[in-house]
């Protein structure tokens, strides 16, 4: 249906009053499929976050349409977001179909997470599990509880799902990994390039963790922006373009997504602490400068950039007088308006070197070697800075955008990076006062 097409473009451009008013002005279109008009007009509801609507319209969806079960899993959908954990978990129990239930007990996991009742949203995954084997969302939400509890022996082997997840979702994997559980009988073992380049800077650290037999049949595909810094500080390891990886399927071959290595380690804080910090070669100095504050204000990440992103005037005003350093700017991206208005405003002069800090990431890993210390958000910047240990405050969302290695006061994973968590969503006022607040005492 025409109408259908044009509400999902409406949709994609989240104008989701305009699709609300579109389906209803042409109900009668939908005569003779009603149970189509009222999906979709509860799918636009609740994006649009009217979500006691949204469940009024899942709720017309006769039983017996083939739109019941999604419309069940629809309704599960918007009390889990209305934080109605009692009305979903008695909501399960009318369940008969076991995807759909275990599609509700994950909701159920999840918000027995959001009220840090970690034990029932263990077992809320569990049951999710039992109902589901292959609901991906129950096995990588209960590979991220593990992995927020520093159990990383549960939370890898649950985390190799994320790649069938993944996968369903037209995510970056060039291959599916979740079936291999050991790599001893492989005489070439291909590491591949994953997700983000800040997620592959974070799992290639651990190379070295690695048994010396394993790490002798390695060849790295990565991002080609990183094959610098990485044939850098790991030596002797064969490292290529991710462009030039060709799956070849042979039997003495296997090829890993790069955030399955840890699988393969045994990982604790007693050997994440012997990681050596990465080195860079210096190739440039900047004239007449003694100490340095490199600050980074914003996530590039497509779905969570405004979550993750703060205002760069935000961070200026967070610095106490007391510190007597020059900021230069770690932002990748064309951010240079952005710091000309605060130089200007602010009567203060933020260095700008003009390299592309995008593409030309030694430039950035030289620069944040040179900081006394860094102010960034959660993007590639606060993993540069944590694998070369330079000390760094990291602004971290309460939710959105968050992933399971920031979580905590301080993590195993990168020591010299402190977490300063938002209390509430979208908010970084109390964040801003805990920065100001630690800078204030570290320069008394």
């Amino acid at each position: 249906m025409l109408i259908i097409e044009n509400i999902l473009v409406l949709n994609q451009l989240k104008h989701y009053k305009y699709s609300i008013k579109m389906l209803q002005d042409n109900f009668e279109i939908f005569n003779n499929n009603e149970d189509l008009f009222y999906m979709n007009l509860g799918i636009c509801y609740q994006n649009e976050n009217q979500d006691f609507k949204a469940i009024e319209s899942f709720k017309k969806i006769l039983n017996s349409s083939k739109y019941y079960s999604e419309s069940q899993i629809q309704i599960g959908k918007s009390l889990s977001k209305l934080n109605k954990l009692s009305e979903l978990e008695d909501f399960v129990t009318t369940q008969r179909n076991n995807n759909v239930r275990s599609v509700l007990l994950t909701f159920v996991a999840e918000n027995y997470i959001e009220d840090h009742n970690q034990e029932k949203a263990l077992e809320s995954y569990k049951n999710a599990i039992n109902d589901n084997p292959d609901n991906y969302d129950a096995l990588t939400g209960i590979a991220e509880f593990y992995l927020k509890q520093q159990n990383y022996n549960d939370g890898f082997y649950y985390w190799r799902w994320r790649v069938r997840k993944g996968i369903k979702q037209n995510k970056r994997f060039y291959s599916d990994d979740s079936e291999i559980m050991s790599i001893d009988k492989y005489n070439k073992i291909n590491v591949l390039a994953e997700q983000g380049i800040g997620d592959e800077l974070f799992y290639l650290r651990l190379i070295p963790l690695l048994q010396n037999k394993v790490k002798e049949k390695l060849k790295l595909y990565i991002d080609r922006r990183l094959i610098e810094v990485i044939k850098a500080n790991l030596i002797d390891i064969d490292v290529y373009d991710i462009k030039d990886y060709k799956q070849n399927n042979l039997y003495d071959e296997v090829s890993l997504n790069c955030g399955s290595l840890p699988r393969f380690i045994d990982i604790d804080k007693k050997n994440l602490k012997e990681l050596k910090k990465f080195k860079i070669k210096e190739t440039f100095k900047l004239d007449n400068i003694q100490k340095l504050i490199g600050i980074s204000w914003i996530s590039k990440n497509e779905q969570f950039e405004k979550s993750k992103s703060i205002e760069l005037a935000k961070i200026i005003e967070s610095l106490p007088d007391s510190i007597n350093h020059q900021i230069v700017n770690l932002q990748y991206g064309d951010v240079n308006d952005e710091i000309t208005k605060i130089n200007e405003s602010r009567n203060i002069n933020i260095i700008d070197t003009e390299y592309d800090l995008y593409n030309d990431i030694n430039k950035l890993f030289e620069l944040v070697s040179k900081c006394d210390f860094v102010i960034t958000v959660c993007n590639f910047t606060a993993h540069v800075a944590g694998s070369l240990g330079v000390k760094t405050y990291l602004l971290i969302p309460k939710s959105k955008g968050r992933l399971w290695y920031w979580y905590g006061d301080k993590n195993d994973w990168y020591e010299s990076v402190e977490y300063l968590h938002q209390s509430q969503d979208g908010d970084w006022g109390d964040v801003m006062e805990n920065l100001s607040e630690k800078l204030r005492i570290k320069f008394s």
